[in-house]
């Protein structure tokens, strides 16, 4: 399951272009990490394509996933590459922007320097010019990126009797994802408490009774949510039935204890809706997946091998 999760978002990268050893080399300047069709880019744009990647992978596998072996290749290699191949997507789709004459308003690159200071800040990163720097101008590139993707796809119309096909074999899988499921959580701050009411609530006790003496959030602590919404810390609540009561699960120095109190089909419209959203992405995204190939491929793009050699997990 692991892999298969990993698999999945390299592949994410794979369709924004994974093709650097398809384009074309030159000698790189000594003053550039990597330079991409003239632009040169520095280490610190490099590292906040690589700092999210280390993220995804941590969230995927925790830190233990760097020990993994990926078909002979370690975990941080797959992690460099799948954040440069991330940053020549990005790279080459915002300068295609020129050509398209595609640009940003000011309030697009207002919220790129919003949006950078939220990336600092979650980086970890020492405080430099340089990397604030750095960061604006990923997320302006970024941006970009998204503009571009949309001018290319806008056009496309999905073939219906391929969507029908896609909708019958999808349907029911789509329909269990978007199950309506009442979930009712007992709180409480103490491991050891919450334990105890989890083995009284196993002998026979009622949930609710139980929830009325030791809920500890001053609220009454029922929401709703789809069987996707509840992958992660609640995996433990899908493919129950309702009446389903978990252990104690430690979230935000709480310890929860989550009962399924229903758990209802979801709306056909929404459903369908929903395939259809799905399907219509997936197609827009190997459409401009194949755009972005060839624009790489017919890149001009080198890296500074010593430097590349030296970047690690604690970079």
């Amino acid at each position: 399951m692991l892999y298969r999760k990993l698999f999945n978002l390299i592949l994410i990268t794979i369709s924004m272009g994974l093709l650097f050893g398809c384009a074309k080399s030159n000698e790189i300047s000594e003053s550039a990490f990597i330079t991409i069709n003239n632009d040169s880019c520095s280490v610190e744009e490099y590292f906040v394509y690589f700092d999210e990647v280390k993220q995804n992978f941590e969230e995927i596998g925790g830190t233990d996933i760097w020990e993994t072996d990926f078909d002979g290749r370690s975990a941080v290699d797959v992690a460099k590459e799948s954040a440069l191949n991330s940053m020549i997507a990005v790279k080459v789709s915002a300068q295609k922007a020129n050509e398209l004459n595609i640009t940003l308003s000011e309030a697009e690159e207002q919220q790129a320097i919003t949006d950078t200071q939220s990336i600092i800040e979650g980086s970890g990163r020492e405080y430099s010019d340089a990397y604030r720097e750095a960061v604006e101008k990923i997320m302006c590139e970024k941006s970009l990126y998204s503009k571009v993707k949309k001018a290319i796809v806008k056009d496309y119309v999905i073939s219906e009797s391929e969507y029908d096909a896609y909708c019958k074999s999808n349907y029911e899988a789509t329909a269990i994802e978007m199950k309506k499921i009442t979930v009712k959580a007992l709180f409480c701050t103490d491991e050891a408490k919450a334990n105890e009411i989890y083995n009284k609530i196993a002998q026979g006790e009622s949930f609710d009774a139980l929830y009325d003496k030791n809920n500890e959030t001053g609220e009454n602590s029922v929401f709703l949510a789809s069987q996707k919404e509840l992958e992660g810390e609640l995996a433990e609540l899908i493919d129950t039935k309702a009446g389903f009561v978990s252990q104690p699960i430690e979230s935000e120095n709480m310890y929860g204890i989550f009962k399924v109190v229903s758990i209802a089909d979801g709306d056909k419209d929404e459903i369908i809706q929903k395939l259809r959203d799905d399907y219509t992405k997936t197609v827009q995204d190997q459409i401009f997946s194949h755009e972005l190939e060839k624009w790489t491929a017919a890149s001009s793009i080198a890296k500074d091998e010593s430097a590349w050699s030296k970047i690690d997990i604690n970079s």
